[in-house]
Formats: C-alpha cells, structure tokens, sequence
C-alpha cells in the first residue's frame, strides 16, 4: 500500500470529519486518524465478504475516528484548555485575544468611564431638584459627607433628613441601584 492508495479517500476522511465536534481533536488529528483507518481497511479487507471494499473503508475510517476521539476524552483533562482556542467560529478570536494586558489599564478605563456615565444618566432619570444636584456632587466628588454635600450646593443643612430620605427612596426607582443598595 502507497501514499495514493490512502489519499484517494481523503474526500471520504473529509466528509466524515465534519460529522464530528472534538474538544480535543482538532481536523488535522482526525484526518491523521482516518487515514490510519483506510491502512486498517486495506490490511484487514475479506475479499470473500458481502460489503464492498469503499464501505469497509468508510467504517473503518468511521471507528477509527470515534475510537480515537472516545481514548482521547478519557486519557486528558477537560479543564485544559489552550490559549489559542478560538472564542466562536464566526471570528479569528482567540482566548489569548482576551487575556488581560496587565500594563494597559484602557479596559478599566472604558469600563469605569461607561459605568459613571450609567449611574450619572440613571441619578438624572430619577432624582431631579436639590437632591439631583446633592447626588451628582457626591458622586463625582467622591464626597459621601451629606452636610458638605449639602453646604456646597446652598442648602440648609437642617434640609439634611429630608434630603438623604428623598434621595434614597428615589433611588430605589431603578432597578439596578435598588439591587446595589439592598
């Protein structure tokens, strides 16, 4: 047996390889597999048989794969996984694509910038008057001292109560704050 003799049924390898999904095996590994299949069909043939010799190579091919696919899942360890595994197979992602830069801070950066503009847009969906304003200078200021909030905004701090209950019950319009202050 010859090199052309295996590779005449590559299309055959082909095409029963897209029948299988492996973790472990990638489609160059399973087409190694299926060829080893064909040298099986070709040493192990009985001429005498009622199948004809393409069916057999198809089997063997077929259980070639599935062996190799079923010894390889037992012998390795599922929570192994390679850095260049891609995410999906609509794009060129790869895991390694994700994993952090610790020296490039742009996706803190992005994420705390979207995450401030969320709560500044939900204070203004649901607070409006003195206790927008109280709420927005806290927030931006890092300031939680309800009198220094309050004084810098030109309201009485006798207001303080009344402020911090208005706010807090208002607050608890939007769902998402609500679930943060719970």
């Amino acid at each position: 047996m010859i090199d052309v003799d295996v590779m005449k049924y590559k299309d055959m390898i082909f095409k029963i390889i897209q029948n299988y999904n492996s973790r472990w095996l990638d489609e160059d590994d399973m087409f190694q597999e299926g060829c080893i299949g064909v040298m099986y069909a070709y040493n192990s043939y009985n001429a005498k048989s009622d199948m004809s010799f393409d069916t057999w190579v198809y089997n063997c091919i077929r259980w070639q794969i599935s062996k190799a696919i079923y010894g390889d899942r037992k012998a390795k360890d599922i929570n192994i996984i390679s850095t260049n595994t891609p995410i999906n197979n609509e794009t060129e992602t790869e895991l390694i694509d994700l994993i952090e830069d610790s020296n490039n801070n742009d996706f803190y950066d992005i994420e705390n910038k979207l995450m401030y503009e969320f709560y500044i847009d939900e204070f203004y969906r649901v607070l409006e008057g003195d206790c927008l304003k109280v709420m927005i200078y806290m927030f931006e200021n890092d300031e939680y001292n309800w009198s220094k909030a309050l004084k810098y905004n030109g309201i009485n701090t006798n207001m303080r109560t009344d402020i911090k209950i208005k706010i807090q019950r208002n607050l608890r319009k939007s769902a998402y704050i609500r679930n943060r202050l719970d």
